[in-house]
């Protein structure tokens, strides 16, 4: 017969423990960048960072909160990595 215990898990952990936590290094394109190829690394380097999730923090959508608000901290960190 099953247990029929039940089990919870705390969901309520601060938004900073959301956070990505990607720190393993990736080589994005092996491209290496010069005066003649900047239109081909760009789109390299562009579609390796949005693949990450991270483009909005280059592109500007991604605004810095106020520094004293509860959302800066998770900010700090995705902008950080």
């Amino acid at each position: 017969m099953a247990d029929s215990s039940s089990s919870s898990v705390n969901t309520n952990l601060p938004d900073v423990m959301s956070a990505r936590t990607d720190h393993v290094p990736v080589q994005v394109t092996t491209i290496q960048l010069t005066k003649e190829n900047y239109s081909r690394w760009s789109a390299a380097i562009t579609m390796g960072i949005a693949g990450r999730g991270r483009i909005a923090y280059v592109n500007g959508r991604k605004v810095e909160p106020a520094a004293d608000s509860l959302a800066w901290d998770t900010w700090f960190l995705e902008d950080n990595q």
